[in-house]
């Protein structure tokens, strides 16, 4: 059953002289007990996505389309149905832990927070609720922790307050925005098998943004690729990174450190940069990066479907070793 399911999905930045897409057309579902990355690099969109689910767009944005929540449009809610859904039924752990976390509160008041005000915990029971769980965040010296302000922690345990914030409350929906950024690579272990025991035990949904190829291989059972603000593939993990059909896709997976993926295949940068969005006009986006680009290209190619589960928009998908119908 799908938990969340999000259907064309566009967000306008729009300003005094000028719109700006940000985000076009995005379609994706995440069902319950399922881990669905979303892998791309910085400026592809991927955040935005995830706070318009949260309705934490900033201001001057407009937003199009359907999320809905359980069978609920949230675009359709006001702030006050929305509050009672964040923390709640769904956690986000947010990438910067400094402006996620409130420099004036100590950390144990700041996990208490959600268990009071979603389950009417009194003080005692949501302050023994919290160290429980910085206990299995394996934040050091717990007890003292909750009396702690987030400046007298490390960046790495700061995100791991943050990711404890996010649990409180058992969401059915978690959404993490880069998790393990700040985190050395054996905390990063633990806190994925963490939120992968989460979504088992209680049958909810994960939605991992990354742009990290390895956690993504690991973690995920399907993955979304955006580029410019849309996606352009989208398949099985497996399947995905053993046989890219798009060249965006490709090119990533040629620039990442290979041992993440068992191979010792030569690391191969991606040319040039994502362009900024107000350059963004009609074609495929990547197509002044991607080596295969032709004439072509400056019409943007149609989302095609390649086999079960597996999408993805260029007009060359018969060239490069991608995968086609």
């Amino acid at each position: 059953m799908a938990l969340l399911e999000v259907q064309n999905l566009s967000i306008r930045l729009e300003r005094a002289d000028e719109s700006v897409d940000l985000v076009r057309d995005v379609s994706f579902s995440v069902g319950e007990g399922e881990v669905v990355g979303v892998l791309g690099e910085s400026g592809c969109g991927k955040s935005l996505t995830a706070f318009s689910v949260l309705g934490l767009l900033p201001q001057g944005m407009k937003i199009s389309g359907r999320i809905a929540f359980d069978g609920e449009d949230l675009l359709t809610l006001d702030e006050k149905a929305l509050c009672a859904l964040r923390g709640n039924r769904i956690g986000m752990i947010f990438q910067e832990p400094m402006t996620a976390l409130n420099p004036v509160k100590t950390v144990g008041d700041q996990i208490a927070e959600p268990l009071r005000l979603h389950k009417r915990l009194g003080r005692a029971a949501a302050r023994s609720e919290a160290r429980r769980l910085l206990e299995r965040i394996r934040l050091p010296d717990p007890t003292a922790a909750l009396d702690a302000y987030p400046h007298q922690l490390s960046g790495g345990q700061r995100q791991r307050v943050v990711i404890a914030m996010a649990l409180a409350c058992r969401p059915n929906l978690l959404i993490a925005d880069e998790p393990t950024t700040a985190l050395d690579t054996t905390v990063q272990r633990q806190i994925l098998d963490l939120l992968v025991d989460l979504v088992e035990e209680t049958d909810s949904g994960l939605l991992l943004i990354t742009h990290d190829i390895g956690i993504m291989a690991e973690t995920t059972d399907r993955v979304l690729v955006m580029y410019g603000g849309a996606i352009v593939e989208a398949a099985p993990t497996a399947a995905l990174v053993n046989s890219p059909a798009h060249p965006y896709t490709r090119a990533l997976l040629q620039a990442t450190p290979q041992r993440a993926l068992g191979s010792d295949a030569r690391l191969e940068p991606i040319p040039g940069t994502v362009p900024p969005p107000s350059s963004h006009d009609v074609g495929c986006r990547f197509r002044t990066r991607c080596t295969l680009a032709t004439a072509q290209c400056e019409k943007s190619p149609p989302l095609r479907e390649l086999g079960p589960g597996r999408i993805a928009a260029c007009w060359r998908l018969e060239q490069g070793g991608g995968t086609a119908p």
